[in-house]
């Protein structure tokens, strides 16, 4: 089947194999059955969701006790972000009366002068900072007030392994799939 993709990377959701369609849009082969609807992910996008597959939830009650799964796509560029909307799933008011989370996310290189959220930076040093890179979560408002549980991430478009992922300023266990380029 051929896919008509805008011009950037793409990854397909499932399979995790990353697309290069050309710079100016164009078609792109891609396997699926016929049962199959393909998802695809733009390069440069962030997205949280809840865990599907037998882990899912049936109720917005039971949804907001598991925890979320950030997806970061990167771009060919090495950016990505996106943004992530919370409320109680119930209230048709949450919104207009401030009773939800706002959380902003972006993905970058350390060496990249653009990499900061405001006016926090990486706080590395130029030199220390090269081939690292960062991803921020920036709460804009904070008015939903149950807990929110990071339960992983995955990056996609990583090139080649990292020597170390730290969460928080502690080192954290990681996995790269150097096949699909991903670091979960």
């Amino acid at each position: 089947m051929d896919v008509y993709l805008p011009g950037g990377r793409w990854y397909d959701w499932r399979t995790h194999e990353r697309l290069d369609a050309p710079a100016d849009g164009g078609f792109v082969g891609r396997a699926a059955p016929e049962d199959e609807i393909p998802v695809l992910a733009r390069g440069g996008s962030v997205v949280a969701k809840k865990p599907g597959g037998r882990g899912a939830a049936n109720t917005t009650a039971q949804s907001r006790l598991l925890p979320f799964v950030l997806r970061v796509y990167l771009s060919d560029s090495g950016r990505a972000d996106g943004e992530l909307y919370w409320d109680d799933g119930v209230s048709a008011d949450a919104y207009r009366e401030g009773r939800f989370t706002h959380v902003e996310f972006l993905a970058c290189r350390a060496d990249d002068e653009d990499c900061k959220v405001d006016d926090f930076s990486t706080g590395e040093e130029e030199e220390e900072g090269k081939g690292r890179s960062v991803l921020f979560g920036t709460v804009r408002k904070a008015g939903f007030k149950d807990e929110m549980a990071l339960s992983h991430v995955g990056i996609f478009g990583v090139e080649r392994n990292s020597t170390g992922v730290t969460f928080n300023g502690k080192k954290v266990d990681f996995y790269y799939d150097k096949k699909h380029q991903v670091i979960f």
